[in-house]
């Protein structure tokens, strides 16, 4: 196994949106999901690659009806983004907004009739930096995405947005790394699955809440510049630990471990 460690620093606070949610109560997860840092990434990489702006993604808006899905090809495995913090904590507002998206009233000159406007309940993620993982069974594809963000052993600081609220830019890249299989107990600092989760909070050394993840439904491998033969998201649970330990299976690289069961789930 191979893999890829990011450093991503925020340039400000960030929201990764929890769905299913309300539109009034916009609930933040903890972490960059995997799915995120992969359409992150492929948006960074096809900037980079692209030598004139006529050459250039035009990325089409989210949101509308059957949109593509820009997404890293399927060998590369995405697990996500965490903060260096063992238990990061949203931050929880208020904040106005219209009460139906096709109003345009707040974007108008004041006037009697003005539309009151909508209290939403919004939290924002305060992190400095997120360490995030891309793995995979062969090199090559790694060594191609890796590519357009170093020079010279040296990080390019790519950025762009990040979630549904804020932004991000690359502040490390590392070489492509080889991973070794290892099974031992050790503190997670990925997301974990649900069994062990459960396992190791029967231990009594563990803690976690629960968080529901989409992961993609793929109709084909994919390649670097075409939208994502993806047919759409399905809903998995997941835990995201908040201390202590458990024992499993690793992949182990330089200090660091990410689950296999983890990379098996979004594999």
């Amino acid at each position: 196994m191979y893999g890829l460690r990011f450093v991503l620093r925020a340039t400000g606070a960030l929201t990764f949106r929890v769905l299913p949610g309300s539109m009034l109560d916009i609930a933040s997860y903890p972490f960059v999901p995997p799915s995120t840092l992969s359409g992150f990434l492929y948006r960074l990489w096809r900037y980079a690659t692209s030598t004139t702006k006529s050459e250039g993604p035009d990325f089409l808006e989210t949101g509308l009806r059957d949109s593509p899905f820009y997404y890293l090809p399927k060998p590369l495995i995405s697990l996500g983004a965490y903060s260096e913090r063992i238990k990061p904590v949203p931050h929880r507002t208020k904040r106005h907004g219209t009460k139906g998206f096709a109003s345009k009233t707040r974007s108008a000159l004041v006037t009697a009739d003005m539309e009151a406007p909508q209290l939403h309940s919004w939290e924002y993620l305060l992190e400095e930096h997120f360490v995030g993982y891309v793995l995979c069974q062969e090199k090559e594809p790694l060594e191609a995405l890796v590519a357009p963000f170093r020079s010279e052993n040296e990080t390019l600081p790519y950025g762009g947005k990040l979630g549904k609220e804020g932004y991000a830019y690359l502040e490390f890249v590392s070489p492509v790394l080889s991973f070794r299989s290892e099974r031992g107990r050790a503190e997670p600092r990925t997301l974990i699955t649900l069994e062990e989760a459960i396992n190791g909070a029967t231990q009594g050394e563990l803690n976690f809440s629960v968080y529901t993840l989409y992961k993609p439904v793929w109709e084909g491998v994919g390649n670097w510049q075409d939208p994502a033969p993806i047919k759409g998201f399905e809903q998995f649970p997941m835990a995201f630990p908040e201390g202590g330990q458990m024992e499993t299976d690793w992949w182990v690289a330089e200090g660091f471990r990410v689950p296999q069961s983890l990379v098996e789930v979004w594999s």
